[in-house]
């Protein structure tokens, strides 16, 4: 067993190996191949060329040998290194579960870490990182959070932090903080700069941290954390869950999940502040639900251009305004939000909309206006608010985006989630009923057949009234007229 990959030294039981390491991939029924018996439909993560699967699959393969009552060994052909014993970090309090997150870390040497939002994940980053020696790798993705996750961690750490992104190269301080595009474009080609990156610079680490680890589904981050072969292994996720089946890529490069803290456990810690959620139903326009639906036109339609139903946003926020609350309106596409923005243009409040399509300087500034801003004010934000980003201390937020993500709904939920006086975060949605299936059913048990939005909506409302510590509650119709009227 290596940090990166286990090999079998016999070739029995390699197909159960093979088929516990690998899993059906998102619509694999609908593909030509495997309607042609081409292609089973699994993503196998198990490689035949030399018999290894990844180490992070280590307990998946176990407990598939122990079902079928084989016996196996481990041989552990690599050194974890010294470590040092934790102790605390300078100036900061830690709070009791951030320290069983190190100490879990610390013992299991791998593994996802699951913190729900305003956990303080990067308190435990550092600790991990002030008693693992050795170089460390931390991976994020959005240039906000290369600049934020890095001045934490020398801010915490008390040594200096390199930066690998925003036309930055620094790989010479202990702690490097990379952004996974930086590495993806340095590593393509086949320059002799590019075969450095990919076999020898990514394996110079003792210690691999993945920032918002559920992304490590998606290929290239797969790709960049298998190439390094650093022991210690850890990815960070307030929800390292997915909804295409590819949540065995994440332990596969990370590892099991080895410590979780929820929402609830937050809130009932007085940390987080309580979601109270409240949606209200909208029925305009009617949007006739049929076979051949079209998604993009149902979204531009419904959501987007939905007149009345951004006024009813616009005007909630108005309301919240008048109180002297900050409220904070996401949207998915920019368009939605420059069409939300124009209805704010005659109104005299402070109104900003950011949006990825920003000067990354526009957004820090609106960012530090918005929380100095005195009395209420409104920011809209697209999807670039979506992970990890700090903001200041949101009263009210209005979902206008839509969508049915459950990762994403708990994540922009988490923008919020920050502790206030009123202990509350109002979180207000719309049960989008447009297109719900208007014709009575022919027959006894026939389900409804409605349009993409209200399907979305209700796989929304669902899923959030499932969250243990969430207030969540659909208006009637008169709770709903004397909160949007």
């Amino acid at each position: 067993m290596k940090p990166d990959r286990t090999y079998c030294q016999t070739g029995d039981a390699l197909a159960l190996i093979d088929k516990a390491t690998s899993f059906y991939e998102e619509g694999y029924m609908f593909s030509p191949q495997f309607r042609n018996h081409v292609w089973d439909g699994r993503k196998h993560l198990f490689r035949k060329t030399d018999k290894s699967f990844p180490s992070g699959l280590l307990s998946h393969v176990c407990l598939a040998l122990e079902k079928k009552g084989l016996t196996y060994s481990i041989v552990t052909d690599f050194e974890l290194g010294k470590i040092t014993e934790y102790h605390g970090l300078p100036g900061v309090e830690d709070r009791e579960y951030q320290n069983e997150a190190i100490h879990e870390g610390l013992m299991k040497h791998r593994g996802i870490i699951h913190m729900a939002t305003n956990a303080g994940k990067t308190t435990v980053m550092a600790g991990l990182a002030t008693c693992v020696l050795g170089k460390i790798l931390v991976l994020t993705h959005r240039l906000e959070l290369l600049h934020q996750t890095s001045s934490r961690l020398r801010d915490m750490c008390v040594e200096p932090v390199g930066i690998c992104g925003d036309s930055s190269w620094d790989d010479t301080q202990r702690i490097t903080v990379a952004m996974i595009p930086t590495l993806s474009s340095r590593m393509k080609g086949d320059t002799k700069k590019a075969k450095f990156m990919r076999t020898e610079w990514i394996k110079q680490f003792n210690c691999l941290m993945v920032d918002e680890c559920h992304h490590m589904g998606a290929s290239t981050w797969y790709d960049i954390a298998m190439r390094c072969d650093a022991p210690w292994r850890f990815g960070f996720s307030g929800t390292p869950i997915r909804t295409d089946n590819r949540d065995m890529m994440l332990a596969a490069a990370a590892g099991p999940v080895i410590y979780t803290t929820t929402n609830k456990d937050l809130i009932d810690a007085g940390v987080s502040a309580q979601p109270i959620v409240r949606f209200a139903p909208i029925h305009q326009p009617v949007i006739i639900p049929t076979k051949n639906q079209d998604w993009p036109d149902a979204y531009k339609n419904g959501i987007v251009e939905n007149t009345f139903r951004n006024a009813k946003g616009v005007d909630l926020a108005i309301r919240h305004c008048k109180r002297d609350e900050k409220i904070l309106l996401l949207v998915t596409e920019i368009d939605h939000g420059e069409r939300l923005q124009k209805m704010f243009e005659c109104r005299d409040y402070w109104v900003e909309f950011i949006h990825g399509g920003c000067e990354p300087r526009h957004r820090k500034d609106s960012l530090k206006a918005f929380k100095n801003q005195e009395g209420g004010a409104i920011l809209i934000a697209s999807t670039i608010l979506d992970e990890g980003i700090d903001i200041p201390t949101i009263d009210v937020i209005v979902m206008l985006g839509a969508g049915k993500s459950p990762i994403k709904m708990l994540q922009r939920i988490g923008r919020g989630l920050r502790k206030k006086e009123s202990g509350k975060l109002y979180v207000y949605d719309f049960l989008d009923l447009m297109d719900v299936d208007r014709v009575p059913p022919k027959r006894k048990n026939q389900k409804p057949k409605h349009g993409f939005l209200t399907n979305h909506a209700i796989q929304r409302y669902t899923y959030l009234k499932s969250q243990a510590g969430f207030d969540v509650k659909l208006l009637e119709k008169e709770e709903t007229e004397s909160v949007l009227n």
